[in-house]
């Protein structure tokens, strides 16, 4: 099930975030290599065997909205987020293979 709505989320978002990540990096406000490396830092965090991966992607959605104070009408957008960190491997580098 996971598996399914995270690559549903990546076809459909995957060029336009990483688009946005790069606009990011060209304009300096912002850094993807350091935002990714706190992805990948606060999903170690989490992937200590107890949770499942439903639960790991549900608890980094809440860290992307809480680091990045969108609120919680925007939860969609922090799980496509999610999803797009998936398939960029610095999460659950197994399904993204």
């Amino acid at each position: 099930m996971l598996k399914n709505d995270e690559m549903t989320r990546v076809l459909r978002y995957y060029n336009y975030i990483d688009e946005l990540f790069s606009a990011m990096d060209r304009d300096g406000t912002g850094d993807f290599d350091l935002i990714a490396s706190e992805v990948e830092t606060a999903y170690k965090k989490l992937d200590n065997g107890q949770l499942s991966q439903d639960e790991i992607v549900n608890a980094l959605a809440e860290w992307i909205k809480n680091k990045s104070g969108v609120g919680g009408r925007n939860m969609r957008a922090c799980h496509i987020v999610v999803a797009y960190f998936i398939q960029n491997c610095e999460v659950f580098r197994e399904i993204s293979k």
